[in-house]
């Protein structure tokens, strides 16, 4: 019955229905071997902070005043809404201008879940 709502052909019409029926059963017998994924090549760009690479992805996240804000890196720059900036300029957006962005900054790297002050 299934069947039949499916193709529109009812039981009563056994000829026209052969075919459907023996394409349903080789692909049951003999099913499409699964998609499999394509391994996403990791990209090579990133922004090279003086020995530490930050893969393209990788989050960074600082506060000020309990407020916290955050940048990406995409492509070779770390980007903080439209503008490209330092990792320092980053730490120093808000408050007093001195702070040390290895101590100042956290990243999340891609993939992963963990936030990681910048200076481990």
């Amino acid at each position: 019955m299934e069947f039949g709502k499916f193709t529109g052909l009812h039981w009563n019409d056994t000829f026209s229905m052969e075919p459907f029926v023996c394409e349903a059963l080789r692909n049951y017998m003999n099913p499409a071997p699964a998609a499999q994924e394509q391994a996403v090549a990791p990209s090579e760009s990133g922004y090279q902070w003086k020995e530490v690479f930050l893969p393209e992805g990788t989050r960074l996240r600082a506060s000020f005043d309990r407020k916290q804000y955050f940048a990406e890196v995409a492509g070779a720059e770390i980007k903080y809404g439209e503008h490209a900036i330092s990792p320092s300029c980053f730490a120093n957006l808000f408050g007093s201008g001195n702070r040390n962005a290895w101590i100042a900054v956290w990243l999340r790297l891609p993939g992963s879940t963990e936030w990681l002050l910048a200076d481990v």
